[in-house]
This record gives C-alpha cells, structure tokens and sequence, in this order.
C-alpha cells in the first residue's frame, strides 16, 4: 500500500463548521438553564463544566473580535 492509498484509508475524525454566533450564544444559554436544573452524577461534572467554559470562550472572543470590527468600521475618514 502506497503513501497515498494510507492517504485515502484515514477516516475523518472531525469536521468544521461555520455557525452564527448567535447559535452558540443559545446554546450556551440552554446549557446554563439545564445546568441549574439538572442533577448532574460526579462523573458528568467536569464535561459538562469544560463544555459551558469552552462555548463562553468561543463566545467571549468572537464579541470582542465583533467589537474591533464594528469599531473600526464607525471610525469617520480623514479625508
């Protein structure tokens, strides 16, 4: 079997997409709420606190990238 046969055989483990920001303002949202209700057994604990940290990360930087971006954008012309 040839390097790119090797190639052709790895399967594709993960897959990226584009999302609104808003979706994963909701979703973060929707994960709180359910985080207050539920009773989480020990071992879901620390899943489910990475996954509500790593959503208010992404989200947390997309706003201030949104930010600059807006900022720059109402900044008038020198001309």
């Amino acid at each position: 079997m040839n390097k790119k046969e090797k190639k052709e055989k790895k399967q594709v483990n993960e897959v990226m997409v584009k999302v609104p920001l808003s979706l994963l303002k909701n979703t973060y949202q929707t994960i709180l709420v359910a985080n207050q209700r539920a009773h989480w057994h020990p071992e879901e604990l620390i899943p489910v606190g990475v996954t509500i940290q790593d959503l208010n990360n992404y989200i947390q930087s997309y706003d201030k990238q949104l930010k600059k971006l807006n900022d720059n954008k109402s900044i008038p012309s020198a001309s």
